[in-house]
């Protein structure tokens, strides 16, 4: 547990390797815990940013939240992040589809309306290239 504490210091002051390397650690510490959905998901918020390569990897920790926490508390988050990861990182199409498959869109939530500014944004942006 105090891999998570740490980890959590790290995170708030915006230290994303070093948030990182404690998730890493406290995740098979955790696995069958009620806290193990949440040290997924911040992982993922952990690469989120530090590069192509940190989408990836933030990426796949979003799925494996979606997949064993479908209803768990971060999953309008986590259908973001991981769709905004696939739209930045030049994947456009595959994240209009997980869009148009994503709870949040059903919610009509916040960051759907942000999602569809993005996608706006770039379709501007395209046409004047």
């Amino acid at each position: 547990m105090a891999c998570i504490g740490i980890a959590n210091c790290y995170e708030q002051q915006l230290e994303k390797e070093k948030s990182e390397e404690y998730f890493e650690k406290a995740i098979p510490l955790v696995k069958k815990t009620p806290i193990y959905g949440s040290c997924i998901f911040r992982l993922g918020r952990s690469w989120n940013g530090r590069s192509k390569n940190g989408f990836e990897n933030a990426n796949k920790y979003y799925e494996e939240y979606l997949k064993k926490f479908p209803t768990g508390r971060y999953v309008e988050q986590a259908e973001y992040y991981r769709i905004m990861n696939y739209f930045y990182g030049g994947q456009e199409i595959k994240a209009r589809v997980l869009f148009n498959k994503s709870k949040i869109l059903e919610a009509d939530s916040e960051y759907a309306k942000d999602i569809l500014k993005e996608f706006q944004k770039g379709k501007k942006e395209n046409k004047s290239k």
